[in-house]
């Protein structure tokens, strides 16, 4: 062993008995005595020779910590731009299964409206034992003096469709899980700010990918700007330009967009039915409501649809293209600000 010995990375359980974990230690003890860069990481569980421990949430994460070592070494290069393959693509209606500091698998929704990295059931983050950094207030559609008081939280690691986060930070939250029934959490824009965050939300896969979206070509792939990380796309509704934002949390609300009644009044409907009732933001701010067809077309870059169906809601306050998410396949690269939006045929 000497300072020529090359950079490191080892990896042992406690349960080998053809290794003791022992001489694996003293191993690791003689390359920082030397002067090696090194990494170790040990197991409480699995046998000699577990390979990539497919299978095990826990042994499994291995070999995307030692993706990330070689990264931060110098030794292993990123991928230039974002390819097609989608090796570990992952259903996400229902939720995607994660695991968090090697314990789970927990089930958590997705959500591009959403800043933090995660918001997490608040009984879970205790029982996880997720250090406090701080505490934060919640908001739902607009800031208000009552709105309530949650911790800021930390996961040293988040594991999510074959990738590695690190050191990531969100919010405990009792209502953490609107998106997912029975869920424990939300994912949100604040863990994909380095990756490229792929959502096929027709064939219901979920995907991150290292690299970059293509420059922007005004078509398919558009730049966009952001508010606390929600992307903002210029789109065209009925003729009128607009700022839209692309909150998949609002999904679910069975029209291709939402939008104020203010802006409402400047277009073309058709069929506009009050709503029943009303509706109701994360902390349970309530929302008069109404549904209508826009006499016109909504137009994203060369995507043109015809007679979207419209909210029309102060719920949220801006145009959102929560719905129309549904009939495409989104990629989005936070570090260069671009957004890819496909409709399959």
């Amino acid at each position: 062993m000497s300072k020529d010995t090359p950079p490191t990375f080892w990896f042992h359980t406690f349960e080998d008995n053809t290794v003791p974990v022992e001489q694996g230690l003293r191993f690791y003890q003689a390359l920082i005595k030397a002067g090696v860069p090194s990494e170790a990481h040990i197991y409480a569980h699995g046998p000699h020779g577990f390979g990539l421990g497919k299978g095990d949430s826990v042994l499994e994460q291995w070999a995307g910590e030692l993706e990330t070592w070689l990264r931060a070494q110098g030794l292993m290069t990123p991928v230039a731009a974002v390819n097609s393959g989608d090796s570990h693509a992952v259903p996400f209606k229902e939720g995607v299964e994660i695991s968090i500091n090697g314990q789970g698998p927990y089930r958590f929704g997705l959500d591009t409206g959403s800043t933090p990295a995660f918001l997490i059931d608040s009984q879970l983050a205790h029982r996880l034992e997720l250090p406090v950094t701080s505490q934060t207030h919640i908001h739902g559609s607009s800031d208000q003096a009552n709105d309530p008081l949650a911790d800021v939280l930390r996961i040293d690691t988040l594991q999510l469709a074959g990738h590695p986060f690190h050191h990531a930070i969100g919010v405990g939250f009792g209502n953490s899980s609107p998106l997912v029934k029975g869920g424990q959490g939300t994912l949100g824009m604040g863990l994909f700010k380095d990756v490229v965050l792929k959502i096929d939300y027709p064939g219901d896969r979920l995907s991150v990918v290292e690299g970059s979206l293509p420059e922007a070509d005004g078509k398919q792939v558009l730049d966009y700007t952001e508010e606390h990380l929600h992307p903002i796309l210029p789109i065209v509704l009925g003729g009128i330009s607009v700022q839209a934002k692309l909150d998949s949390g609002a999904r679910g609300i069975g029209v291709d967009l939402s939008v104020p009644t203010q802006f409402a009044a400047q277009l073309k409907l058709l069929n506009r039915q009050e709503g029943k009732g009303t509706l109701s933001d994360i902390v349970g701010h309530r929302f008069s409501y109404a549904t209508a067809t826009l006499d016109g077309d909504l137009t994203i870059g060369d995507l043109s649809i015809h007679h979207p169906t419209l909210l029309v809601t102060d719920s949220l306050g801006y145009v959102n293209m929560g719905g129309i998410v549904n009939r495409m396949v989104v990629s989005i690269d936070q570090k260069d600000h671009r957004i890819r939006l496909e409709m399959p045929n």
